[in-house]
């Protein structure tokens, strides 16, 4: 009782050392400044291989001799954490033994675990260079630190490994796979009983800080470090490759690539563009020809006013998110006959086919419309690159594509200069272009250069917007 929550405040991005109680906790924050740590551990190949079963059995014995060594040294940071615990927070000392006891537990539980693997924790086999490197942080810090600080360097552990049990588990039950040797392994990580104990070492993190007085910045310097380590655990001594080797990266642009949808900046840009420019002074088009077949080229051949790009976009918005409902809905009501577990193909095709007419109809409504048009195609690439990118959306496209996987970047969109400019790629003045959706060849390459290429396959963008392909083949010279 009468223990003060530390809380998270972080404007912009930067760490202050002020406490702010009304948002969220300390140890949440610090856990979302981790996140592209936390997604390379996901998707590294060895935990990858974990959940899928697939890793050779040699690495997970020598992982689980490692990770025992780990374990060692987290028991002893638990010990140091109680002992420089303050006295007024006697509730937190008696958790903290709980969680020092549950350690024990585990630790006796992981021996005889690692014997059914043939594994013996005793030998003589001394630990990794990464294994020892995060101990000797771990155990330096518990030495050093207070407990709020060496909370900080255990915590990622913790979280981490909730994570990446209950993501594996997720997306396996997801693909319907079957059992595999590493399934208990998976399901301890992935229970709501290590969640719990996880919940409760952020908790502790929070109450000990705000106890301690402890910096923001500090603290964020050893959970960093930490992840690091975990990382470094995964990489340096299991990195093994994609098996089966991946062929090809597909991935949607609006909402995985970006942080949020770009749809709304081309508009956006056509209203500068217009409040730029004097109207012209031309006839307005007859009644009978706004009705007729010709106002797509009245459109076209005066200038609309920022007002009415405005209003028209706005209608356009409504029109087509009433439409996408009763689509959804309409869709989502046929009864699936195919078996848990299974994969309706057919089912599945004819939803995107109806989709994709759809969609197609919506772009048609946008070009006659004509609130796109006139806006100079040297104005979207530079107006793209201030979108805001997902933190590990570059470093993974870049390190995949330099190293030989092929990338394709599909959006349904009006402009693929609005996704290379996004994506920070050269123009397409500097390659081949298509705007068919046919896989373009996938050139090698260049000697001693590590080349990125990404295809953007953005369909219907020369019918919305004069002179914009569609498809594009180009390469990233940056270094990986």
């Amino acid at each position: 009782g009468g223990v003060r929550v530390l809380r998270w405040s972080d404007s912009g991005g930067h760490t202050r050392g002020v406490m702010d109680p009304s948002t969220e906790s300390i140890a949440h924050g610090l856990w979302v400044e981790a996140a592209p740590v936390a997604h390379a551990c996901l998707y590294h190949p060895f935990v990858q291989a974990i959940g899928a079963g697939t890793l050779p059995l040699s690495a997970f014995q020598a992982y689980i001799c490692e990770d025992a060594y780990f374990l060692t040294a987290f028991l002893q940071a638990y010990a140091y954490a109680i002992t420089k615990c303050p006295s007024s927070l006697p509730q937190v000392v008696q958790e903290l033994a709980d969680l020092l006891k549950g350690c024990r537990d585990e630790l006796g539980l992981h021996a005889a675990y690692a014997a059914r693997w043939g594994v013996h924790l005793n030998s003589d086999h001394p630990p990794a260079p990464a294994t020892l490197e995060y101990t000797s942080f771990l155990l330096h810090t518990a030495q050093t630190s207070s407990t709020a600080e060496i909370l900080a360097a255990m915590t990622p552990c913790m979280r981490l490994y909730a994570h990446l049990g209950l993501s594996m588990k997720r997306g396996w039950d997801l693909l319907g796979g079957e059992a595999h040797d590493f399934d208990e392994w998976v399901g301890q990580y992935a229970s709501p009983a290590f969640e719990e104990v996880a919940s409760k070492v952020e908790r502790l993190l929070d109450a000990t800080a705000a106890a301690q007085g402890s910096s923001v910045g500090r603290l964020k310097k050893l959970y960093m470090r930490a992840m690091q380590c975990e990382y470094a655990f995964f990489d340096a001594h299991f990195n093994l490759p994609l098996n089966p080797p991946m062929g090809l990266l597909c991935v949607d642009f609006d909402g995985t690539c970006t942080v949020e949808d770009s749809v709304a900046l081309l508009p956006a840009l056509a209203v500068q563009c217009a409040s730029s420019s004097a109207p012209a002074s031309i006839p307005q088009p007859s009644r009978r020809e706004q009705e007729g077949e010709h106002a797509a080229a009245h459109a076209e051949e005066r200038r609309l006013t920022p007002e009415e790009i405005e209003f028209r976009w706005m209608a356009l918005k409504k029109q087509y998110a009433n439409g996408y409902k009763q689509l959804m809905d309409s869709l989502l009501k046929v009864e699936i006959e195919t078996p848990p577990g299974e994969l309706d193909i057919a089912g599945l095709s004819k939803m995107l086919g109806e989709l994709a007419v759809y969609e197609h109809q919506s772009n048609e409504a946008v070009v006659t419309a004509g609130v796109l048009a006139g806006v100079p195609e040297e104005l979207i690439a530079p107006a793209a690159s201030a979108l805001a990118l997902r933190p590990s959306c570059l470093p993974t496209l870049t390190a995949l594509a330099g190293g030989g996987v092929p990338v394709r970047v599909i959006s349904v969109n009006w402009s693929d200069e609005l996704v290379r400019g996004c994506l920070h790629l050269p123009s397409s003045a500097l390659g081949p272009t298509s705007t068919k959706a046919e896989p373009q060849p996938h050139p090698p390459a260049p000697p001693k250069q590590r080349a990125s290429w990404f295809q953007c396959f953005t369909p219907w963008s020369q019918e919305t917007m004069n002179g914009v392909d569609g498809a594009v083949m180009v390469e990233d010279p940056r270094p990986i």
